[in-house]
């Protein structure tokens, strides 16, 4: 008796990605309601913590359902020396990939939207002073629909201003790839 051949079943391309707090969470929600995409991407927050508990929890949520590829995204201040940095990405070993920003989540988005002033040399508390003085309070940064408000042109508008800052600019690349598919810039 012959076997019957079961549907193949649609497999989407799926992505985790695990960000070190809500309003890194709440932009990547936002992003991702900008196109329809073929990817299944999951965003979730560690909620803060060491980088260590950041990685432990996207191990965790690996375990659970097969990723393709799993990403950490998270700041550098959280590192005290280069050793620390080192043993973090072992940690990640090969399955998780960890985006470090030189800057705080806040003086990202502002060398996004203010690209001709240098944001990696200003401190944390001046970027977070400055972004949530002029663009959104820190009562609303984890509401994703308030992204919307700031960049207003959409996938277009963040697609020019991602060429406006290099090091901003290829951390966007690296995230628009991974929640749309796209190409990476080299």
């Amino acid at each position: 008796m012959k076997k019957k051949r079961r549907p193949k079943r649609d497999e989407r391309y799926t992505v985790l990605i695990v960000t070190e707090g809500e309003s890194e969470e709440a932009f990547l929600r936002h992003l991702k309601s900008l196109s329809r995409c073929e990817r299944s991407v999951t965003i979730e927050s560690a909620h803060g913590g060491s980088p260590e508990h950041i990685v432990e929890k996207a191990a965790r949520l690996r375990m659970n359902v097969a990723y393709r590829e799993t990403l950490v995204w998270m700041d550098t201040d959280c590192f005290s020396t280069q050793e620390d940095r080192a043993r973090l990405l072992k940690q990640a070993g090969k399955r998780i990939r960890v985006l470090l920003s030189e800057r705080c989540f806040e003086g990202f988005l502002l060398s996004l939207l203010e690209p001709l002033r240098d944001w990696k040399s200003c401190g944390s508390d001046e970027a977070k002073k400055r972004f949530h003085g002029h663009y959104l309070s820190e009562n609303r940064v984890t509401d994703p629909a308030r992204y919307a408000d700031i960049f207003k042109g959409g996938l277009d508008a963040l697609e020019s201003l991602r060429k406006l800052d290099s090091d901003a600019g290829r951390l966007l690349d690296v995230l628009m790839h991974a929640l749309f598919g796209r190409e990476e810039r080299g």
